[in-house]
């Protein structure tokens, strides 16, 4: 079996880049937080993978997943709401989130190609006024 390291250590840029992503889903609500977990994983090609990604926001809609390769921007993957799932529909990358706890995973089956870094981010619930006279 050969390794695949599907590592996300947080460097500087990379941590700035998630913090953009947050803000332009959310604004800056300075309660509201997005944890996710491992911080690094090597796994074996053909075996599964999961990354854990918690929030604690005042508004939340979906949960949105990102890869991010080494020397290349961020690469939308999908998102998933209490109700339905959005992206990849090849299987590779499967999201669930629990708005109970709070919580929602991204499960990947990994090939060579899926070493990378790997984002959540949150949407935020959006409410639209009518403005018909």
């Amino acid at each position: 079996l050969q390794k695949i390291p599907l590592i996300y250590k947080y460097n500087m840029i990379q941590i700035i880049q998630c913090w953009i992503l947050y803000f332009l889903y959310l604004g800056v609500y300075s309660q509201d937080t997005v944890n996710q977990s491992p911080s690094a994983q090597h796994i074996a090609e053909g075996h599964s993978f999961q990354i854990t990604c918690t929030y604690k926001t005042s508004s939340f809609y979906a949960m949105q997943w990102y890869q991010q390769n080494r020397n290349e921007g961020l690469k939308y993957i999908n998102k998933v709401t209490s109700s339905r799932t959005y992206g990849d529909d090849a299987g590779k990358f499967k999201p669930t989130v629990d708005t109970s706890s709070k919580s929602g995973s991204l499960t990947i089956k990994p090939s060579l190609s899926d070493s990378g870094t790997y984002y959540c981010a949150i949407e935020p619930h959006i409410a639209t006024k009518n403005t018909s006279a």
